[in-house]
């Protein structure tokens, strides 16, 4: 197939590239700055410059499927910035993509658009959980609302898929990277000595997942996927 790809430089999409080329797949890469030429063709993508936050300047080549990764992620900040991308832009792909013919597309969600204002716990949650496109973080908003439109385009020839991971860790991960040394400097600590259950997904996981989704899953439909979890009573 050939596969667009948006996000390529990042923890995911960095990772995500090699695997999908050595599926024999053909990968095109959105950016939006030069300076990333050189690291998307070393993953063995054709690096593709377009602006997602603007519809009017996002022309694709012709591909089989998108795979939409690309995301401002930040703890906290205005609104205006985390829509825009997150929402404006995915969007934008969208339209872009059907346009040029792709029978499928998957976007990356979170698993946290089913959080709520209260940050109640969450246990054995499923697919039909409430989200909350109106939560007070722009960045689960966003993702929540951008996540509702992709699964309405679903339609017959266009098939929509949204994975909801939770924290993504891995390789190159950058709260792993930064954990060490926040130890050390006496100034980090788990809430409750981190006593509480909380879901992960390795990135490799993440990636078999998005590798299934292109090949099946019912569209219009939004999947959690995780890590294996274990009994730690046992």
């Amino acid at each position: 197939m050939k596969i667009l790809v948006t996000g390529g430089t990042g923890l995911l999409g960095g990772r995500l590239i090699p695997k999908l080329v050595a599926d024999g797949h053909q990968i095109f890469a959105l950016t939006r700055s030069e300076s990333s030429h050189d690291k998307l063709k070393a993953l063995g993508a054709s690096p593709i410059d377009a602006d997602l936050e603007s519809s009017a300047s996002l022309s694709l080549p012709v591909v089989d499927a998108v795979v939409h990764a690309a995301a401002l992620f930040r703890f906290s900040g205005p609104r205006k910035p985390f829509f825009r991308t997150n929402v404006d832009g995915t969007v934008a792909l969208l339209k872009a993509a059907e346009k040029v013919g792709a029978k499928s597309f998957v976007y990356i969600s979170a698993a946290g658009v089913i959080m709520d204002n209260a940050g109640t716990p969450i246990r054995n949650a499923d697919e039909s959980a409430s989200t909350y496109p109106k939560h007070f973080s722009a960045y689960l908003a966003s993702k929540a609302y951008a996540e509702s439109l992709v699964l309405a385009a679903n339609k017959p020839g266009f098939r929509t898929i949204a994975l909801r991971p939770p924290a993504i860790w891995g390789p190159g991960d950058p709260f792993s990277q930064a954990l060490p040394e926040a130890i050390r400097s006496g100034q980090f600590a788990f809430i409750d000595r981190g006593d509480y259950a909380f879901a992960t997904c390795h990135v490799d996981n993440v990636i078999e997942a998005i590798q299934c989704s292109l090949e099946r899953g019912e569209g219009g439909r939004a999947f959690f996927i995780t890590d294996q979890s274990f009994d730690q009573t046992r």
